[in-house]
């Protein structure tokens, strides 16, 4: 099915949305860190229920069979890279679908490079400065573009690091690193977030961050019943080989495992009151979402319901901006 005119959303490797389907691969169900700031600590378990590396590059081969190369982005309740197999995993998929791999670059680039093809491969490091530091992060990124590997970063916007967060910024974007601000999901000393985040704060988040999709997650901007692509242009798979439409949908409609599995042939209502998915929010294809997307400025709302200051916004599809 062809895409709505105007319908015009680029995922992290620059491609039109409409000519690449997106997968939103959670694979990792382990992490080597501990961050105060992750709904997912203490949900690890030691041998989680996965694929074999077998059925992983099964499933993907019939994928491209018949839809083509795919746009991938790898993430999960934790690092990816602790994945078994992955090494053997992630030379295979790549030679047909390109990825995005969300990760702490907690590994050393020396010993991954063979499976990193240059365009076919990128890294999202993300920052938690609780574990790693910032010179160190950087150096490991620097190291990684020298050998041709795309690589930017990202931080969550947990209050206790926002004193911090545009230093780091900062010193990311001096060396030519594409950086993101993520909003934090969760309480913080009796107050919910992103909400309780001020007019300011929510601004430095939307300017260090993926403007298609993080307004959805920062204003107060409804989804439920609004038609989305989710399940049809972009989809959600888990580490068991569950297929769902988004993280937010909580029934699967197929499954890796079965050689039969097809996505699903047109728009469905978003099943929530509000978007929190920063890689399917793209998905969503009516009016609002497309001017939304369009619009030259936006406004936050505040806490008592009252519009902020118009906000000039960046052009997210800039090169400036681009992975």
């Amino acid at each position: 099915m062809a895409a709505p005119a105007g319908f015009r959303v680029l995922p992290m490797n620059a491609t039109k949305f409409e000519e690449q389907i997106f997968c939103l691969w959670n694979l990792a169900d382990r992490c080597n860190f501990g961050c105060p700031y992750c709904g997912y600590v203490g949900e690890w378990v030691p041998e989680p229920a996965e694929l074999s590396a077998a059925e992983w590059i099964g499933f993907w081969d019939r994928a491209h069979s018949l839809y083509g190369p795919m746009n991938i982005g790898v993430a999960g309740k934790g690092e990816p890279f602790l994945t078994k197999d992955f090494f053997e995993i992630l030379r295979s998929v790549s030679e047909k679908h390109t990825l995005s791999i969300t990760t702490n670059l907690s590994w050393e680039p020396d010993e991954w490079l063979p499976a990193l093809r240059p365009g076919r491969v990128r890294l999202h490091a993300s920052f938690h400065p609780y574990f790693i530091s910032h010179d160190t992060l950087l150096q490991k990124i620097l190291s990684l573009k020298a050998r041709g590997i795309g690589v930017m970063t990202s931080m969550v916007a947990y209050p206790p690091l926002l004193n911090d967060i545009r230093t780091y910024y900062d010193g990311f974007r001096r060396h030519g690193v594409l950086c993101w601000i993520r909003p934090f999901h969760g309480k913080y000393q009796g107050k919910q977030y992103p909400a309780a985040h001020s007019p300011e704060e929510k601004e430095l988040i939307r300017m260090g961050g993926d403007d298609k999709a993080v307004r959805y997650q920062i204003w107060d901007i409804r989804t439920k019943d609004k038609m989305c692509r989710a399940g049809q242009k972009g989809f959600v798979l888990a580490a068991d080989g569950s297929l769902r439409r988004c993280p937010n949908a909580n029934e699967p409609f197929g499954n890796a495992k079965d050689p039969t599995f097809r996505l699903l042939d047109a728009p469905r209502p978003c099943p929530v009151d509000r978007c929190t998915c920063a890689a399917l929010a793209p998905c969503l294809v009516e009016n609002d979402a497309q001017r939304l997307r369009d619009d030259r400025y936006v406004r936050p709302v505040g806490a008592a319901g009252k519009k902020a200051p118009a906000l000039v916004r960046r052009d997210c599809h800039s090169r400036e901006n681009a992975p």
